[in-house]
């Protein structure tokens, strides 16, 4: 997974901190969701809205919540299946101006699956090399602030080899990103005994991705909870943040005394089915 020659134009992203993950569930999970994530991650949260944020026609509610992780939306369709193409994108990522994101990304390779309007504002369903499916937006006027507090979202991808060098490649070229690290890591990590995987971070103006590389034997060893994990996050401190979800009844699904004590983290569940790996931040 190497990074390719830069070409131009490139896709340009408001910054890490509108990487929105998209967690998908039942509409009674909503508030629940909400009320759990912020006593863990703390933040607030927009209220409910019944606007329907799809390319085609649909009964859903959502709400973003902005927390010291990063944003996030929550999105419940009412009749329980998110229609085509939605729901199977794990992150919506901000695009400063959307025709050239577009234009790049089917320069790179990407299908199109479909691009609409949500008051003014623009969005794309975009199908990388590789099988990744990613939704773009752009904001209609001035693009609102979003501080980042502790640190971002960083999306997750299983792929297998091929798949892999195709998405890493092109993504990082259409976006002009960078390869921050590509390197062998114990299994253990992502729960499977006795051998490496490979890993590579990547970081551009749109956000973080994390691709773990799984040859077909791998894959095939991948168990829940690891093979549902959606984004990682980094934390200040790891041990307070297990504690809140403890108390908030979330889902411990791996304890940080199980995990690396050089690379402490745990794996979280939160309504809708909605995995996570959190990580001590490094010492600086």
């Amino acid at each position: 997974m190497t990074k390719q020659n830069q070409t131009t134009p490139v896709i340009v992203g408001d910054g890490p901190q509108y990487a929105l993950p998209h967690v998908f569930m039942y509409p009674d999970q909503l508030p629940v969701f909400i009320d759990k994530f912020l006593a863990v991650f703390g933040g607030t949260a927009d209220p409910i809205s019944d606007v329907n944020l799809a390319a085609v026609p649909a009964t859903m509610q959502f709400t973003d919540l902005q927390t010291s992780v990063g944003a996030i939306s929550a999105q419940a369709y009412k009749d329980n299946a998110a229609p085509f193409p939605m729901g199977k994108e794990a992150v919506g990522f901000g695009v400063a101006d959307m025709d050239t994101a577009v234009q790049v990304a089917q320069a790179a390779g990407a299908k199109i699956l479909r691009r609409w309007t949500v008051f003014g504002n623009q969005e794309a369903m975009i199908e990388w090399p590789g099988g990744v499916r990613i939704q773009f937006y752009a904001y209609a006027g001035e693009v609102p602030v979003i501080e980042i507090k502790e640190s971002t979202s960083n999306t997750r991808y299983y792929l297998e080899p091929d798949a892999a060098a195709q998405f890493v490649g092109t993504f990082v070229a259409a976006t002009g990103g960078t390869v921050l690290s590509d390197a062998y890591y114990p299994s253990e990590e992502i729960g499977i005994a006795g051998t490496m995987f490979r890993r590579a971070q990547l970081s551009s103006s749109l956000g973080l991705v994390n691709v773990i590389e799984l040859t077909r034997e791998l894959r095939d060893q991948l168990r829940y909870p690891h093979s549902e994990i959606k984004t990682d996050f980094v934390v200040a401190d790891l041990n307070a943040v297990v504690a809140k979800a403890r108390e908030a009844d979330v889902d411990v699904l791996v304890r940080p005394e199980y995990s690396d004590p050089n690379s402490r983290r745990a794996v979280l569940r939160f309504p809708g089915e909605y995995v996570i790996e959190i990580r001590q931040q490094a010492a600086s």
